[in-house]
């Protein structure tokens, strides 16, 4: 399942964009989470929970996996981008360990049903930014991002554009 969506992802990232892959894969991964929680809920059935989990290992395949990885080493200026992709690194693998080293504990305090739609909430939450915080940079070479970020946030021009 994940490589045939890496794949999609591979062919479709400047066809269609990365906010929008982004985007479709964070609603995806809600909806998956959500089939999950159901699942859960109707008491426990199996073929839909290692369904919901497939529909979610595709969804993430095709934004969220690899897509995180092509925005954050796209939108750091070359002077910086070898530690803020050390840093970003990093935290992804922190925030993982963490999500997996706790993930039984929550599941406790708030049911493994209760978990995915916690789950399904942070995927809706990561809709709601991309849409909102990250420019999209399809069809821009490295250097027209940087000097579109320079010119968007330099000081003396900050003022006439908006």
């Amino acid at each position: 399942v994940k490589l045939l969506f890496v794949a999609v992802a591979m062919y479709y990232t400047d066809k269609h964009g990365r906010r929008y892959l982004l985007t479709m894969s964070g609603i995806g991964m809600m909806l998956a989470c959500i089939m999950v929680a159901s699942s859960f809920e109707a008491g426990d059935i199996v073929s839909l929970t290692i369904f919901g989990i497939c529909c979610f290992m595709a969804a993430f395949s095709f934004g969220w996996g690899p897509m995180t990885w092509v925005v954050v080493a796209e939108i750091f200026p070359l002077q910086v981008r070898a530690p803020a992709l050390g840093l970003a690194t990093f935290l992804n693998r922190v925030t993982s360990g963490i999500l997996t080293s706790t993930y039984l504990s929550l599941s406790r305090a708030i049911t493994p049903g209760g978990s995915f739609y916690l789950f399904a909430a942070v995927s809706l939450a990561s809709v709601v930014f991309v849409r909102f915080c990250l420019k999209e940079t399809k069809g821009q070479s490295l250097e027209d991002i940087e000097a579109g970020d320079e010119k968007r946030y330099d000081p003396d021009t900050a003022a006439s554009v908006v």
